[in-house]
């Protein structure tokens, strides 16, 4: 069955990543397995996708939030451990955006794309 874009199938998320938008740095709950975690992941990133869409028809062009969502600042991971699988909402700053990252050179534009 295809996913839902009705913003109403999606309440629980959207409760999830207003707790994980009003935290300091995100969220997180174990599951017991990978595909409960990962259940959950796709929901939350259908969430966003139905979010997109209702802000697609109220926003028009020229505004910031047309066809965007304020979840997009928020990161859904999966991590192992403690026995099971950890489902993260993280809070994406701008200063994970900058630290560490430095411009490409145009010697290094064509590297060799995935394993060899």
């Amino acid at each position: 069955m295809p996913a839902s874009y009705d913003p109403a199938a999606y309440a629980d998320c959207f409760g999830l990543f207003d707790l994980a938008l009003g935290s300091d740095h995100g969220i997180r709950k174990l599951f017991p397995s990978y595909d409960e975690a990962y259940k959950l992941q796709a929901r939350m990133n259908n969430a966003r996708t139905a979010d997109k869409v209702v802000n697609r028809k109220l926003h028009p062009p020229e505004d910031p939030m047309h066809g965007s969502s304020i979840y997009m600042q928020i990161r859904v991971r999966i991590y192992v451990g403690n026995g099971g699988w950890y489902l993260h909402l993280e809070k994406v700053t701008s200063d994970m955006l900058s630290d560490g990252w430095e411009e490409i050179g145009e010697e290094e534009e064509n590297l060799p794309h995935g394993p060899s």
